[in-house]
């Protein structure tokens, strides 16, 4: 509705507000979209890894009879791609490209919303549970 759904700050917040919801999914669609229109911003991509990481966790979390096979698969996929994005962003090769980038555009990449928490891949900062 602003900005005609173009503005990739104000999906970052969206995306920020339906994770503090517990809402895994719809944090990923905003931050897909963000991601469509800013695919240079590593904020975005951070944010965008650990919201697929909670939406696996959120699922896995859940009581063990209400599991399904295509539950279990998704879970899996979220969490594989989180720890790939996680992995890339890792890499010295993205950081030096976006640091050259902002350098260049006089902008700095201190978007990582989700971070108000410390959040990682290893566990919930909640109820401290290891991910192995």
């Amino acid at each position: 509705r602003f900005y005609d759904g173009c503005d990739t700050e104000l999906l970052n917040y969206t995306a920020n507000a339906y994770h503090l919801a517990k809402k895994p999914q719809q944090a990923n669609t905003s931050l897909q979209k963000a991601l469509f229109r800013s695919p240079e911003d590593l904020g975005l991509w951070f944010n965008f890894a650990v919201s697929q990481y909670y939406s696996g966790t959120e699922y896995l979390k859940k009581d063990k009879k209400t599991y399904t096979l295509d539950g279990i698969d998704q879970a899996v996929e979220s969490l594989k791609r989180a720890q790939e994005i996680f992995h890339w962003l890792s890499c010295t090769e993205a950081i030096k490209i976006s640091k050259e980038k902002s350098e260049a555009t006089g902008t700095k990449q201190e978007k990582l919303l989700f971070a108000q928490e410390p959040l990682t891949p290893e566990g919930d900062p909640e109820n401290n549970d290891i991910v192995e």
